[in-house]
């Protein structure tokens, strides 16, 4: 079960759920549903322990919970509210497993990526004579990038490590005038 709060929830949204509480009889304020959890028999606002009441390092953990999310899913959590501090550990414990598998799969990706890189430099040199530099310049301008030698954006754009862009720094590739 999703535990959540008022705050969570625009101000329209928060009072939609006022009016349909107090529609179904209940008197609470937002104030108390959002503290306490709402008095309906079929509220939307469960009462969810309170993290202040958990051990220390779970709630530092709190913190990194929100960083583990955001590295396996691209945005930080919310609206969720731990029932207890067991669900937040489980939960907590298959975000890092996750994040395992996505750096894994990143990796893989990368690999992937170099090879296709390096099989389209390998034809644009046998297929046009050229050396590894105009070929390098070829795939740049291809790419569409501006700045002959931003390795960084070369890298981001081919989908590689950031690896090749201390590679050709360092072998100091210089635009053929």
């Amino acid at each position: 079960m999703t535990f959540t709060y008022v705050s969570d929830y625009t101000d329209d949204e928060a009072q939609r759920i006022a009016r349909d509480c107090a529609a179904r009889g209940c008197t609470c304020s937002l104030k108390q549903i959002e503290l306490i959890g709402c008095d309906c028999p079929t509220g939307p606002f469960p009462i969810a322990t309170d993290p202040s009441t958990w051990s220390e390092c779970a709630q530092s953990d709190l913190s990194v919970y929100s960083d583990l999310h955001k590295d396996v899913y691209g945005f930080r959590p919310r609206g969720h509210v731990f029932a207890s501090e067991a669900e937040f550990t489980a939960e907590f414990a298959r975000l890092v497993v996750q994040l395992g598998e996505v750096i894994d799969e990143e990796r893989a990706a990368k690999v992937r990526a170099a090879k296709a890189l390096k099989a389209r430099l390998r034809g644009i040199i046998a297929d046009y004579g050229v050396d590894a530099v105009t070929a390098l310049r070829w795939d740049f301008d291809a790419l569409g990038l501006r700045g002959w030698g931003d390795w960084g954006q070369y890298a981001f754009e081919t989908g590689v490590s950031y690896k090749l862009e201390r590679f050709l720094e360092r072998k100091n590739i210089k635009c053929p005038t």
